[in-house]
């Protein structure tokens, strides 16, 4: 069985690049633009792992992020940000978050993370 993923952005370019690399490795991968959709997929569905902006609206990414881990509090939520880590973490949107990766990093990184993150 593929592992899911979900890749939660409200930058179409973002989802299409992000999922067209997560297929090409062998993850089945659902996109949402909004908090909303990103809520009603993961109830709907059971992904393994969680990429998610955290400048979401309606309701942002970090309202998502409690939302999963309220439903499921073993899923896997990684945070993937144009923002410094420093100006996330100071806001407090680490909790519950498992990791954070830049979207300035180079695609291989993402995907050895998010690799990695999906082996453990």
């Amino acid at each position: 069985m593929r592992k899911q993923i979900m890749v939660f952005d409200d930058d179409p370019l973002t989802i299409k690049k992000t999922a067209y690399f997560f297929e090409k490795q062998g993850y089945e991968v659902t996109a949402a633009e909004s908090g909303c959709k990103a809520i009603s997929s993961f109830l709907g569905n059971d992904f393994d792992l969680v990429l998610c902006d955290i400048s979401e609206s309606d309701p942002d990414g970090v309202t998502a992020l409690q939302a999963f881990k309220a439903i499921r509090p073993g899923v896997k939520v990684i945070i993937y940000s144009g923002h410094p880590f420093d100006s996330i973490v100071g806001h407090g949107f680490h909790r519950g978050v498992d990791d954070f990766i830049s979207k300035t990093c180079h695609v291989q990184k993402l995907v050895s993370r998010i690799n990695k993150w999906l082996t453990v």
